[in-house]
């Protein structure tokens, strides 16, 4: 989907994270689509418009349609306009084209290094385990290491989990996208995996979901 094409009406998710520190999310829906920017009200919390600014923020929006389908735009910014003698919140995006969640729930930021090795690299390489969900992993490769991987790959990746012990799990590469700096791949597990599903339960509890928002659209 591209970011022109979401419709009002749609269910609007932003997560918000702090390096893999803190997690939100923020509910509304689309109120209007100027192509630039999306219009919804105002994020609130405490009955306090939020303020999105801060060192280290990283802002994805789900987009989530009637239909079923859920596509996530990258690289978000937030910032307050004023419309119509009213005050909204108007979401930019970096990315033109949304990536369609293929495994169907939610996931997890983690933004952290991890150690990745794979049937097509001689040798473990370190890249960025971008987020996480019961069923699948996402990370990205600088394009400066000239590293190109085909979907079908099966990968095994290696990260640290809250106690510091050392979690793997696998996938097969399902998606690839090549970005302005980075080439992002999105794989789906071969098998459930006890210790992945802890993870992302212990990332879940502290993720603060604020629904202000969406009680003011009704």
């Amino acid at each position: 989907m591209d970011f022109e094409e979401i419709p009002a009406g749609a269910k609007i998710i932003m997560n918000i994270s702090n390096d893999g520190e803190m997690q939100a999310k923020f509910i509304s829906k689309a109120i209007r689509n100027n192509g630039s920017g999306i219009l919804v009200l105002p994020f609130m919390h405490k009955g306090r418009r939020v303020n999105f600014n801060g060192r280290n923020i990283h802002i994805h929006m789900d987009v989530q349609l009637k239909t079923g389908e859920t596509f996530t735009f990258k690289g978000c910014q937030i910032l307050t306009v004023r419309k119509d003698g009213l005050i909204f919140h108007k979401v930019i995006s970096s990315m033109s084209k949304g990536i369609e969640n293929r495994r169907g729930e939610h996931r997890c930021y983690v933004g952290e290094t991890a150690y990745f090795t794979m049937d097509a690299l001689p040798d473990q390489i370190t890249a960025t385990l971008r987020d996480i969900s019961n069923s699948g992993f996402g990370f990205t490769i600088d394009r400066k290491k000239n590293i190109n991987l085909m979907p079908g790959v099966m990968v095994t990746c290696t990260f640290k989990n809250h106690m510091g012990k050392f979690v793997q799990m696998q996938g097969k590469i399902i998606r690839k996208e090549k970005m302005e700096r980075h080439t992002l791949y999105g794989c789906r597990c071969s098998e459930p995996n006890e210790e992945v599903e802890e993870y992302v339960k212990q990332i879940e509890e502290k993720t603060l979901i604020i629904n202000d928002s969406q009680v003011q659209i009704g």
